[in-house]
């Protein structure tokens, strides 16, 4: 057994030698492998020339080789291991597979190892770690075994945007915008993108597909502060109307103010060079008019995008949502959200980048699963990111909440050093890199890792059509 401490970013008071009590941050078994400092990592930059001791390098997370003995047993091995921690009353987030090493390029053999994410590890004795650890051990053919703190997230972003957004505003949005409620300033989520419902009257809706708790948001940060009423399903067949806007509230606000601010910062400061023109007359140096005309270009970028904010930025309202629930048939949280579109708000599921209809075919799940392909998807907070598929399902739990759920969950991962989403990606869709297709959308993550949790989007469109009783479709080019 080894403690050891957390993957952590550096501090800057950071030397390698904390005052934390590491022993309620990570568990190791049966021995802790991440003893590498930054210094032993080959090509690493950080230097501190009078540190006697240097920080420990990050440990990465790495999907399993698809052709590893473990993958195909690993659905019944984690079932026995969910049983015998029930039995010995041990709580967790996750049990997951993956590859767990401080060296990004180890070999598809090594570092295997069975994580486990608990929110706490105080209230686990070590001779009780010992004893669960040991099982696993046993059970997965000699694999480490990791207890690790951490939490189930939702990828909401309660913080503003830095900065002006980047992508300007849109009456038809596309794949990756941001969205909120038009009333909620600290909640922001991704428009996935674009559906056709056919209606039990015949009827078509056009509408746009994100998470249900963009929607409706809770009260706080924390998924565990989320009042019933905003946990069940939502229709508007209720007669209460939720309004939806593009950009979300609290980046329309941020960025609006921050171009107006700017634009008034360039005109006091064009004003002072003209003084000083003025001033000195045929002696002003040209470094005057140089920056007057550069300060007037880019006071009249900032003025341009003024009144493109002042347009009316509602795209729609909530048509219905699942609320949270895990699905039946697939074990999966169900957590989508329909916003039935404005005529003019209605856009395409074209990518971002070239404006070309994605084919949009549905990817099943065993063949995301299986493919090894690299993956995409577009976010509000991070843009375009690559990942991979872990061939290996997390076995989640929402522990210590009043709406407990236990699921089993498909996770992509980054493929480099940035992450593959980040709070305010909820609701993206994921795709296959080259074809297009569809496989999936994201909607939350565990906090002791790398990676990201994303419900089959097969799933999704079948349990839409069963709870409106309509027809789904993929939104097509006309």
């Amino acid at each position: 057994m080894s403690v050891s401490s957390p993957e952590r970013k550096k501090r800057s008071d950071e030397t390698g030698v904390t005052s934390v009590d590491t022993s309620k941050l990570r568990f190791v078994f049966p021995y802790n492998p991440y003893t590498k400092t930054l210094h032993d990592i080959p090509g690493n930059t950080w230097q501190d020339e009078a540190a006697d001791v240097y920080p420990y390098a990050p440990v990465h997370t790495l999907p399993m080789d698809v052709n590893h003995n473990l993958v195909p047993r690993w659905p019944s091995l984690a079932a026995e291991i969910v049983s015998f921690m029930d039995q010995n009353r041990v709580i967790f987030c996750g049990l997951e597979l993956y590859r767990r090493s401080q060296d990004q390029n180890v070999p598809s053999h090594e570092g295997v190892t069975v994580l486990v994410t608990v929110n706490s590890l105080e209230s686990l004795t070590v001779e009780l770690l010992n004893h669960v650890c040991k099982f696993i051990n046993r059970s997965c053919d000699g694999a480490f075994v990791e207890f690790c703190c951490g939490e189930i997230y939702r990828l909401m972003d309660f913080q503003l945007k830095d900065g002006p957004l980047k992508q300007p505003y849109r009456q038809r949005p596309q794949l990756g915008s941001s969205i909120s409620a038009y009333d909620i300033e600290g909640a922001t989520g991704t428009l996935g993108g674009y559906l056709k419902l056919i209606m039990p009257n015949n009827t078509t809706k056009f509408c746009a597909l994100t998470c249900h708790h963009v929607l409706r948001p809770p009260t706080g940060s924390s998924s565990k502060v989320v009042p019933p009423e905003y946990r069940i399903p939502f229709n508007s067949a209720s007669g209460h109307t939720i309004s939806i806007c593009h950009p979300s509230l609290g980046d329309h606000m941020r960025s609006f103010g921050i171009d107006q601010a700017e634009a008034e910062s360039c005109k006091v400061r064009i004003d002072f060079h003209r003084e000083k023109i003025e001033m000195l007359g045929d002696d002003a140096p040209s470094k005057h008019q140089r920056a007057i005309d550069t300060l007037t270009m880019r006071m009249a970028m900032h003025e341009k995008r003024i009144p493109d904010a002042a347009v009316d930025r509602v795209i729609g309202t909530v048509l219905a949502t699942s609320g949270y629930h895990v699905s039946p048939s697939h074990n999966c949280v169900q957590d989508w959200g329909l916003i039935l579109l404005q005529p003019h708000s209605v856009g395409t599921n074209a990518l971002p980048e070239n404006d070309e209809a994605a084919k949009l075919h549905v990817l099943d799940v065993s063949e995301a699963l299986e493919s090894g392909e690299q993956f995409i998807k577009y976010g509000r907070s991070t843009g375009k990111t690559k990942g991979v598929i872990s061939p290996c399902m997390s076995f989640v739990r929402f522990p210590d909440t009043d709406y407990a759920l236990a699921s089993t969950e498909m996770v992509v991962m980054s493929r480099g050093s940035s992450s593959f989403s980040e709070a305010g990606d909820t609701g993206a869709w994921v795709l296959e890199d080259e074809s297009a297709d569809l496989v999936g959308m994201l909607w939350g993550g565990l906090t002791s890792r790398e990676g990201t949790f994303v419900t089959p989007i097969k799933v999704i469109l079948d349990d839409i059509a069963s709870s409106l009783g309509c027809t789904v479709e993929l939104l097509r080019p006309s």
